[in-house]
């Protein structure tokens, strides 16, 4: 969960530490990561974002660390909110959001600027390409890159395969599509790159333990398939 105060302070308990918030700062909360809130003002307005991510990345290092929330951010914010709220952007939010965090998340020792880069880049270039999904060849054409030295590189500074990454944000897009869309789940499924219903559906509930149809439902959106 990403908290970002717009008024009001108080102080967010994580685990065994404390960190006091106020406008211009902001936390990241991590799975399991038990937390409450203490001295909090009489009014507050903060934003909180909650977010899954793939297994892989690297988060950690935001752990118990505010930071300051810096005029980039904003705009990263901002943009944010906007395409949450825009029923045709699926997919962008998450885009948004993953590269708000990719300024948060410190680089590891020692390795160059350019390798940090690369996963906001790649997520560039599948948005380039939407709504096709492109293959890592094409992508990596598109990088400027052989495919063999995209893969590795993208594993070396990401922490997980440029295919699964890929394959996170396909099922993202569809979850978005499912939610706020009424269209066609064999719909969803082409249009999120996948060859058939039977490795849509077989992909997505290896996922999140859910059918395409039961996830719609919970959703409260009526659908056929």
């Amino acid at each position: 969960m990403l908290i970002i105060p717009l008024s009001g302070k108080a102080v967010v308990c994580a685990d065994d530490r404390e960190t006091s918030l106020g406008p211009g700062k902001g936390l990241v909360i991590l799975p399991y990561q038990y937390h409450h809130y203490a001295r909090a003002e009489r009014k507050l307005h903060w934003l909180f974002v909650t977010f899954e991510y793939a297994q892989g990345v690297a988060l950690e290092p935001l752990r118990n660390t505010g930071f300051n929330v810096t005029e980039e951010m904003k705009i990263h914010l901002v943009a944010l909110l906007k395409a949450q709220r825009d029923p045709n952007d699926t997919g962008v939010p998450e885009l948004r959001l993953a590269l708000l965090l990719a300024q948060l998340s410190p680089p590891p020792a020692g390795e160059a600027d350019v390798n940090v880069a690369l996963g906001a880049r790649v997520n560039h270039a599948l948005q380039r390409h939407r709504p096709a999904t492109p293959k890592i060849a094409e992508l990596a054409a598109d990088l400027g890159m052989s495919p063999s030295h995209l893969r590795s590189r993208f594993r070396a500074s990401c922490g997980v395969s440029l295919g699964r990454h890929m394959r996170e944000l396909r099922l993202e897009r569809a979850c978005g599509l499912l939610r706020m869309t009424t269209t066609r789940i064999s719909e969803v499924a082409e249009q999120c790159g996948f060859t058939s219903l039977f490795s849509f559906s077989r992909a997505f509930s290896a996922r999140y333990g859910f059918s395409p149809r039961a996830y719609r439902q919970q959703a409260g959106k009526g659908a056929e398939i």
